[in-house]
């Protein structure tokens, strides 16, 4: 999940710019053997504000997290404010919330800025590191930043032509983690093949959550759909996709943006469960 530009915050400009480029993270609450509550999820919390959702209702709260990555709550946060009884921050009592929408709009905006100033960027035909597992396949073109970050790649193969766009810097957002890879940067995809059929995908945290086929219907993931449920195999039994009929192309969009996504992408426990009953 990620913290969005597009807060529903009124009155504290000063919060605003602190918290715009901070992102959410996928997860869940769990206790420790403190009876503690922490944030059990893909990124270290700690000494930081994070949006969170924990019941997977698509709607993120924000919490601040101290040293020990428990949640601060009904205090006063170091930086001065307020959280209530569930470690929420709040303004006049109001806890403060962003949806998926939020996120929808935050890739549009970046799309239009990187398209806008693309005549900025560094044109390359091989990504500069080739171990972080960028697609080579087709004709490529990668567009890095005077600073050298990938923030646009053209992928041309066969069957599609595949525009990947990830976290512009000059919008103040990064990768929730240390370990860079493509997944972890990627925030939409425009897809469009020999017949003229388009693909629009939007990521968070290497996880789906909006995809838009050749009919212009819209199918919103709000917990986020990791790379494996949009594989053809009993692995990923997810009903949300059964009748999906561009899952192919989806998939094949997915395998661009990173190839060795899959193999990169560390389980969670929804995935162990899944993986129980499939039969090797």
């Amino acid at each position: 999940m990620k913290k969005s530009t597009f807060l529903k915050i009124a009155g504290v400009s000063a919060m605003l710019s602190i918290m715009a480029s901070m992102p959410a993270f996928a997860g869940k609450w769990k206790l420790d053997e403190q009876n503690k509550w922490y944030w059990y999820g893909e990124v270290s919390t700690a000494n930081s504000w994070k949006w969170l959702d924990g019941n997977n209702d698509g709607i993120y709260e924000c919490y601040y997290f101290d040293e020990n990555r428990h949640p601060l709550m009904n205090v006063i946060t170091p930086d001065g404010y307020q959280v209530n009884g569930d470690g929420a921050w709040v303004v006049n009592g109001v806890v403060q919330t962003k949806t998926l929408s939020d996120e929808i709009d935050f890739i549009r905006s970046t799309y239009a800025y990187t398209n806008a100033h693309i005549g900025e960027y560094q044109a390359k035909s091989q990504p500069t590191d080739l171990f972080k597992g960028y697609s080579t396949d087709g004709s490529n073109t990668f567009y890095y930043t005077q600073s050298g970050t990938l923030v646009k790649q053209i992928a041309r193969l066969d069957t599609m032509t595949v525009e990947i766009y990830h976290l512009n810097p000059a919008l103040g957002r990064s990768a929730s983690t240390d370990f860079i890879q493509p997944e972890t940067t990627a925030i939409f995809a425009f897809a469009y093949d020999k017949a003229g059929n388009e693909y629009r995908v939007y990521l968070k945290d290497a996880e789906v959550i909006r995809c838009i086929g050749p009919d212009k219907v819209v199918h919103d993931f709000p917990r986020g759909l990791i790379y494996g449920e949009f594989v053809r195999s009993s692995l990923y039994p997810n009903p949300e996709l059964q009748s999906y009929v561009y899952k192919e192309q989806i998939e094949e969009v997915l395998r661009t943006i990173s190839p060795f996504w899959y193999q990169s992408y560390e389980f969670n426990e929804r995935d162990m469960e899944e993986m129980k009953n499939f039969v090797w």
